[in-house]
């Protein structure tokens, strides 16, 4: 079989894409049982749990896919070897993702698979030769330049200038949709779960010459209701978008999802929309990241910019003054923080290889 190094884990395959042998383990896994049998272990899971369980299975499998590893007559926890839990872990190393992300995505693996094939020994997988993950992978500060927003908001404008320059309909549609999404991302900087649900005529309007984004608090992490306008300079833009691009999306389909997956006209989730930005701000930047860097970069922006207005950031982001001071304001421990993330990324470094070293010695 082929091997790859770093196979990519920017896919998730979805379940009617499964092995039918994975569908039929996952099917019972989360199916009612009688009194006789006793409870299954998808029965005391909530039902977030279970969905990302599958979400994370999902990405698993297109990872053994893209390496040429993926046996589709094999059972679920017997493709689960070190050798492929390493490529595994270096997909997702290679993709950007914090020692938090990979522990988190290592458990839901886990879970998955719990799920299926309860009966499997997979404590080694989240604690390899008896060292738990959270250990080996601590979480860290990581060391990311937070951009201007004017930085990012411009790079959303150029986005949508240079789709206009592309002669193919469906890669200028897209074009366009990414650079208006970056955009509303650095003007506003909803948190992705937000964005992805954003619907017409449900939270978005116009008024006037603008647009409006309007949350209910069902909407919101936090349950506080979200109302503010897009800047004005954005009108014509989402004007185009919703009468020329976004129907070339929709491939006939009828929604009112504004976000517009290309590949089959769908509304695009959370996880189409971190692609889209990974893939996007390593093109442009040269370093991933995620749509929550602009929540960084959009409270780091107003303390550079209006240090006597720390309400600013507070009201645009809708959380407290203090959680934009303990999580997003990064302007005032700038200096300090260097050297911390240096020492941080020292010892993750060290760590990160001790962990693929313990997956490689259970071989």
């Amino acid at each position: 079989m082929r091997h790859s190094p770093a196979p990519r884990c920017d896919r998730v395959r979805r379940v009617p894409d499964w092995p039918a042998f994975d569908r039929e383990f996952l099917e019972a896994g989360v199916a009612p049982r009688d009194q006789l049998d006793g409870p299954s272990l998808a029965a005391g899971l909530k039902p977030v749990t279970i969905r990302n369980a599958v979400r994370g299975y999902g990405r698993w499998l297109a990872v053994l896919d893209a390496s040429g590893d993926l046996d589709p007559a094999m059972p679920p926890a017997a493709r689960l070897t070190p050798a492929r839990v390493r490529a595994y872990l270096g997909a997702l190393r290679a993709a950007g993702n914090a020692n938090s992300t990979i522990v988190t995505r290592f458990f839901e693996l886990r879970s998955a698979l719990r799920i299926m094939q309860p009966e499997a020994d997979l404590r080694w997988l989240v604690s390899p030769k008896g060292t738990p993950l959270r250990v080996l992978l601590p979480a860290g500060r990581r060391a990311v330049d937070v951009p201007n927003s004017a930085v990012l908001y411009a790079w959303g404008r150029d986005m949508m200038r240079d789709a206009l320059r592309r002669e193919h309909p469906t890669v200028r549609a897209a074009r366009y949709r990414d650079g208006l999404l970056i955009a509303v991302l650095a003007a506003v900087a909803p948190r992705i779960r937000t964005l992805a649900a954003t619907r017409i005529g449900w939270h978005l309007s116009r008024h006037g010459g603008c647009f409006w984004l309007a949350y209910t608090s069902a909407d919101v992490k936090n349950r506080r209701v979200i109302e503010y306008p897009l800047p004005p300079e954005l009108t014509s833009c989402v004007e185009r978008y919703l009468e020329v691009e976004r129907p070339r999306l929709l491939k006939g389909r009828q929604h009112d999802w504004f976000w517009v997956r290309r590949s089959d006209g769908a509304g695009m989730n959370e996880s189409d929309i971190g692609s889209l930005v990974r893939y996007a701000s390593k093109a442009r930047f040269g370093t991933a990241f995620g749509p929550h860097l602009f929540r960084h970069a959009l409270a780091t922006t107003a303390a550079r910019l209006d240090a006597s207005n720390p309400g600013l950031a507070a009201a645009v982001l809708a959380v407290s003054d203090a959680v934009v001071d303990a999580h997003y304001n990064l302007a005032k421990q700038e200096h300090a923080a260097r050297d911390h993330v240096r020492l941080i990324d020292e010892e993750r470094r060290r760590t990160r290889l001790l962990a693929g070293r313990l997956f490689g010695s259970l071989e």
